[in-house]
């Protein structure tokens, strides 16, 4: 036996199978069934029908036409028209049952009992109504085909087709049997499929009545409040966690207008309005009021809950007490400011120490130090970007006079004043220091010697021209000014201030109150 061809012919006659519909699945067995009937049917009768001289050739063609009928039913079940293919069967049933009972001349033929078959079939496929219109048809032919019958319309049958008559019967007899039996084996899997299916939701109830024990349990036993909420924002039921915290008993919650517990309406709206839209909901923080009108600070937690069907139907709020937390909070914020403002303090005593450092006391200039940690770093910048850098060493002339004369408070005066000069005659990004007694020193990066000079004159000027009252008098002094530059004079920061000193010497000897520049100076004499 070639058994690929057995089962290839095995597949060919399985009816299709139509997922998550078990009617139409069914509907579809049957039909499958009755259409391989008809087919294997017609298979058998054809031989003896064509090897039988009385048998008219219409009922022959009429034979042929259930055969393809059958053929095209079962492909239309494939193509999953299941219920059309129902309707077909019936009309095409009847109209070609009819049509071979009148080729052949009698209704006293196999074919005629084939309505008992047509009534059969339509019942179980489409209940009441199919066997109750199948009936009626089945009926009022049967009764025309007596009454032609009795008119003598038909003609008498002969031995040979009385023979072949008894073999279309025993067909039938085996073709209605077997579709008895396909039809008890459906129903007794569907019985059997009702019963496994009846004791899985008993035993689906019971894992849900222990999910609902636990659910219970947890519900109560938790310790936040849990809260139930319908969609139109009134409580449905509340946990004892619940009654504690806002001071009502637990039957007082069914019904309660959310909003008498959660005041803020407006978030109340904007949460219901994020879960509904299919958002994540984070915590959110909020002012929860109890019975007795106190507010306190929760952190609740929101969850929309669906039906089965995936339609929203409550929400479920979980809130906890955060007020100790809260008081922790403001605690340690507190702590935290308190200690923030120390450290700005801290700070701020630090930038104080650190201006004393670089301050001088009496001028507010910069003083020595700060000039040794400054100006590396402003030369190295100039030089990065290819600018100028001048300073200007600056002494006044014949200071100790003042001291002597007028005393050190007068002396301090001056100087005071002569460097408030100093200041509104230089740039914010200059350099203003005060280097030692009555000398001053002024770094200018990015003016080069040109510059330099001409700013250097303008302090000299104004020094000259300044009188600084002290105890009724009017004091004057004058001021002499040395200069060098970066790249003109030197490349490192002691060369160019020991030129810019060098060319203050020669402002002194040439008879002080001037501006020199390196260039024009001459050596220093020993």
């Amino acid at each position: 036996m070639n058994l690929p061809v057995v089962n290839h012919f095995l597949r060919w006659l399985e009816a299709p199978f139509f997922a998550g519909d078990e009617e139409k699945t069914h509907q579809a067995q049957l039909l499958n069934a009755i259409a391989l009937a008809v087919i294997f049917f017609m298979v058998l009768l054809l031989p003896v029908i064509g090897w039988s001289r009385d048998i008219p050739t219409l009922t022959k063609v009429i034979d042929g036409l259930m055969l393809l009928a059958g053929l095209w039913l079962r492909r239309r079940l494939f193509q999953g028209r299941v219920k059309s293919s129902g309707l077909w069967f019936m009309v095409l049933g009847f109209i070609l049952i009819t049509a071979s009972i009148i080729s052949l001349g009698s209704v006293f033929t196999p074919t005629t009992s084939t309505y008992l078959f047509m009534v059969v079939s339509s019942g179980i496929l489409f209940g009441v109504w199919g066997i109750t219109l199948s009936t009626i048809a089945s009926s009022l032919l049967l009764g025309g085909y007596v009454l032609g019958q009795q008119a003598g319309i038909f003609p008498e049958q002969t031995y040979e087709t009385q023979l072949i008559i008894w073999v279309l019967y025993v067909l039938l007899f085996g073709l209605t049997g077997w579709l008895s039996y396909f039809s008890h084996r459906i129903l007794a899997r569907a019985l059997e499929r009702s019963r496994k299916e009846i004791t899985e939701r008993a035993q689906t109830e019971a894992r849900l009545r222990e999910s609902e024990a636990r659910y219970r349990n947890l519900f109560e036993q938790t310790h936040d409040a849990v809260l139930m909420i319908d969609l139109q924002g009134r409580c449905l039921a509340a946990n004892q966690r619940a009654a504690e915290m806002f001071g009502y008993p637990v039957d007082r919650f069914p019904g309660l207008p959310v909003s008498q517990i959660a005041p803020d309406r407006e978030q109340n709206r904007q949460a219901l309005e994020t879960l509904l839209s299919g958002e994540l909901l984070p915590h959110l923080e909020s002012q929860f009021r109890r019975k007795d009108g106190t507010l306190f600070p929760v952190e609740a937690y929101l969850d929309l809950v669906r039906d089965i069907q995936g339609q929203p139907q409550q929400l479920q709020c979980v809130a906890r007490d955060i007020s100790e937390r809260k008081q922790t909070e403001d605690a340690l914020k507190a702590a935290n400011e308190q200690l923030n403002h120390r450290v700005a303090e801290v700070e701020r005593l630090h930038k104080e120490l650190r201006e004393q450092t670089i301050r001088d006391p009496l001028t507010g200039l910069y003083n020595r130090r700060y000039l040794s940690e400054t100006l590396p770093r402003e030369l190295q910048r100039v030089m990065r970007e290819q600018k100028s850098l001048s300073i200007l060493i600056a002494d006044l002339d014949l200071f100790k006079k003042i001291n002597d004369s007028h005393g050190h408070q007068a002396g301090d005066r001056m100087l005071v004043e002569v460097a408030r000069a100093i200041k509104s005659l230089t740039r914010g990004s200059d350099i203003v220091c005060r280097y030692g007694g009555e000398e001053f020193i002024i770094v200018m990066p990015g003016i080069d010697v040109e510059q330099a000079t001409a700013r250097a004159e303008q302090i000299r000027a104004q020094i000259e021209n300044q009188t600084v009252e002290c105890q009724g008098s009017l004091l004057r002094v004058t001021i002499s000014l040395g200069v060098a530059a970066y790249p003109d004079h030197g490349m490192e920061a002691e060369e160019i201030s020991i030129k810019a000193d060098q060319a203050l010497y020669q402002s002194k000897q040439t008879g002080r109150n001037r501006v020199t520049v390196w260039s024009e100076a001459r050596e220093p004499q020993p």
